[in-house]
Order: C-alpha cells, then sequence, then structure tokens
C-alpha cells in the first residue's frame, strides 16, 4: 500500500484486478485461511506476515487505496458492503475495512456505518460525513451524539480539520465544543 502512490497506472489497474479477484475467489481465500491457521513453522508468521482471518479485509483496502475512476471505486464499495454486513469482531479486519471505506471515498456507505456497533465503522462514518460535498445534519447531529468518546472526538477533529458552515450545522458544532469529554473538546480546537 504505500508504494501505490509511486506505480504507474497500469500497474495500478493491475493490482486492483488481482486483489479484487482474490477477494471475490473463495476457495484460495478459505485455503489461504486454513493454511495460516494450521501451519506448524515456527517462523510462519514472519514469513506469512499479517493476513490470516482478516486477509480478505487487507485486499479490500488495499484496493481501495489503488482504485483511480469510478468503475474501481464503485467494484470495492460493493464489496465492502457484502463485508460490512457480515459483522466481524476481530479489530484488524474492522480497523482494515474501516480504511478502505475511507481510502475510496464510500459516502454511499455512511449510513450504514454510522449505525454499525463498531466503533471502528462509526468513525469512518465521521471521517465520510464530514467530507461528503452535501452532508445531512440529521446524520451529522446523530454522529454527534454517539456514547462513544472516539467516534465524538473523531467527529471533532474531521470537522476542525474540515470546517462545515451554516445554520444546520451550528447545534453539531456547539455540542462537540461543550461536550462531557475534554478529549473531544480539545479535538474541536487542535487542527
Amino acid at each position: 500500500r504505500q508504494l501505490i502512490d509511486h506505480t504507474d497506472s497500469d500497474r495500478r489497474d493491475a493490482i486492483v484486478s488481482d486483489t479484487l479477484r482474490l477477494v471475490d475467489e473463495p476457495t484460495l481465500n478459505r485455503f489461504d485461511i486454513e493454511a495460516r491457521a494450521t501451519i506448524k513453522d515456527p517462523a510462519a508468521r514472519f514469513k506469512l506476515s499479517r493476513g490470516g482471518p482478516h486477509f480478505e479485509a487487507e485486499l479490500l483496502w488495499t484496493a481501495a487505496i489503488a482504485a483511480q475512476n469510478p468503475d474501481q471505486r464503485d467494484a470495492v464499495i460493493e464489496r465492502l458492503r457484502r463485508q460490512l454486513r457480515q459483522e466481524s469482531s476481530d479489530a484488524g479486519e474492522t480497523e482494515a475495512l474501516a480504511r478502505a471505506c475511507v481510502a475510496v471515498q464510500a459516502h454511499s456507505l455512511v449510513v450504514e456505518l454510522s449505525v454499525s456497533p463498531n466503533v471502528n465503522f462509526r468513525k469512518a462514518a465521521c471521517v465520510l460525513w464530514s467530507g461528503d460535498s452535501q452532508p445531512d445534519p440529521t446524520l451529522g447531529d446523530f454522529l454527534s451524539n454517539d456514547p462513544h468518546i472516539g467516534v465524538r472526538a473523531t467527529l471533532a477533529h474531521t470537522l476542525a480539520g474540515n470546517p462545515i458552515h451554516g445554520p444546520r450545522f451550528e447545534a453539531i458544532h456547539h455540542r462537540l465544543r461543550t461536550d462531557p469529554s475534554a478529549m473531544v473538546r480539545r479535538q474541536c480546537t487542535d487542527s
């Protein structure tokens, strides 16, 4: 993922198509996960790196970063939507999926992400909502009332870096500036 910005367009296209093919191929994924789980080599964790049960999520994150055109982005978003509906409890997997949503600018998934029980997904919803060209103030109000401090802090941080003005958004800004958590209040001014 670190080198994608330094690759040419044709290679990025190949990265997207290859990673999506691996996500779509259940036999390869099932074999890979089973092989990683049962391997006896003590150095396997270094040889096989991170993959494991969240290999598909890592692939989607890579495809999201490499996607260059609307068709590729739509293909990644379609697969992300499928993964989000599976509701994983693995922290590494949910973090990779959340980062993929942000990387591919999956604004169409904001509502699904914001009502998820997973904190990483709700944080991704905050980033996507604040970066939307026409954010829905009702959704922003919902996110600013989230029970998790980290979600509210993420919203405050993204709004401080990318302010949304207008009378419909003043209540959201006020709620975050007067939040009971000092961390949330600090994020309103730190960016």
